[in-house]
This record gives C-alpha cells, structure tokens and sequence, in this order.
C-alpha cells in the first residue's frame, strides 16, 4: 500500500528552462526595472521586510506583475492549441495595455532580447531557428510583416516560448 504514494520520477528540464530564461542574468536587454521599488525607498515609503513584502505582495495581486500573469497564461492557452488568431489578439493587447511609454519599450525590448536568444539557444522544437512565432530570419534582421506578430510583450515571449517547449 505504501508504494501507491511514491512520487513518480519527474524531467527537470522545463523547471530548469524556465530558472534560466527568468533569471536576472538571462539576456533580455540589461533591464533592472522595479516598478518604483527604488523611488519608494527614497521616500521612505518601504524601509523593512514587512514593506517590501507589501510591495511585492501588491504588485502579484494589483500590479502590473499580475496583468502580465493574466497575459502570459491567456498567451500559452493560445500557443499551446495552436490558435493564431487568439495569440495575435492577446500578443496586441499587451502591447497596447502598457501605462507609460517608457514602460511599453520596456516590455516590448524585453520580449524582442528574449526571442532573439531563444532562438539561438532553444529554438523551439519542430521550427529549426525560428521563434515561436515562425520568424525564419535572423534574430537581428527580423522585421515585423502583416503576418507576423510585430513586436511582442515580454510575457508573450516567455509563454509561447514555454508554451513551444511544452
């Protein structure tokens, strides 16, 4: 009876992927955003754990961190089911969804450093250097076409890469 709750042997390849490419030193431009953590501490506003946890914990539950959940999550559905025409409105949305236009260079700078190096590192199986949305030419001589997604939010990046990894 005992053996019926052992854990089955698990592939720690997609647990790894997903540390690498979201680690702070995956190549995705340099950025080091922190959506205001810095100005916050200049203005006293978070000074202790307590408050960086009520920083982050808002930023999860009404920030931007959560809309780009929402966005990722809805993105991967449409990649992983192959559905273009879902994944073209959502990767259009969160292009469009950015508050600032500092903020949306930086997400759509981040999702452009994120494919070129997925596609030269882990080019998603079955497309031989494309990126996940098909691009066949070189990372730095893709230009978007009225086919093609044109540039894309960094959550977009991320989960249809995930989403082409499986």
């Amino acid at each position: 009876m005992a053996d019926d709750f052992r854990l089955q042997p698990r592939d720690g390849r997609p647990a790894l992927l997903l540390q690498v490419w979201l680690s702070p030193s995956f190549p995705v431009g340099a950025f080091a955003y922190s959506h205001g953590l810095e100005r916050a501490v200049e203005a006293g506003l978070v000074t202790d754990r307590r408050d960086l946890a009520e920083w982050i914990t808002d930023l999860l539950a009404r920030g931007s961190i959560r809309n780009d959940l929402i966005l990722a999550a809805t993105a991967w559905r449409a990649a992983s089911s192959s559905d273009r025409s879902a994944l073209s409105s959502v990767a259009e949305l969160a292009a469009a969804l950015h508050p600032s236009a500092e903020r949306r260079l930086e997400s759509l700078t981040q999702g452009g450093s994120f494919l070129n190096a997925i596609g030269a590192a882990w080019p998603v199986e079955g497309t031989a250097g494309q990126t996940p949305f098909g691009d066949s030419a070189p990372p730095f001589e893709r230009v978007p076409t009225p086919n093609s997604l044109g540039e894309v939010a960094y959550p977009i990046a991320v989960a249809t890469t995930a989403a082409g990894h499986g």
